[in-house]
């Protein structure tokens, strides 16, 4: 994904770029370097979101966006329980899939400011949702058992 982001940023003219992988929690630049920290898809994966964040905003000039691309889970608590359970079962290295407020919350909590948020459901085929996360039989009929039981506790 690095290389092709630089790929595609060069091919655009854009020279002013820098593309690397990193751990978000330590991140590779100066203070107050950055112009844009985007993260995408990445977020439920941290161990320690907000050391995360607080590594972004160090990083980033006063002037400068985070952008946070990230799926998200039901406001409700026990919908959002039962679809963090899902989503650990289908892949073991999730760590949490937050609601937009958690999302919100932590965002402010390290002093950004949200100014936009924009949401669109991904319409997924159970078993393509399954595939895609390489789930093995046992798992999948796990899953599909939860999925359909009780009138989709989850609201997915």
């Amino acid at each position: 994904m690095v290389s092709e982001a630089y790929t595609l940023a060069h091919t655009r003219g854009h020279h002013n770029t820098a593309f690397c992988q990193a751990d978000a929690e330590a991140l590779p630049f100066g203070p107050h370097v950055c112009d844009l920290i985007t993260s995408k898809l990445a977020f439920h994966y941290f161990p320690h979101p907000q050391m995360a964040l607080a590594e972004m905003v160090r990083v980033t000039t006063p002037e400068a966006r985070v952008v946070l691309i990230d799926r998200v889970s039901p406001e409700d608590p026990k919908q959002r329980a039962y679809q963090n359970r899902l989503e650990k079962l289908r892949t073991p290295n999730k760590t949490y899939v937050y609601s937009t407020s958690q999302l919100v919350a932590a965002l402010q909590d390290v002093g950004l400011v949200v100014d936009a948020q924009a949401q669109y459901a991904e319409v997924m085929r159970v078993d393509d949702w399954l595939q895609a996360a390489g789930v093995d039989g046992a798992t999948g009929h796990t899953l599909l058992t939860l999925l359909t039981a009780a009138g989709d506790p989850a609201g997915l």
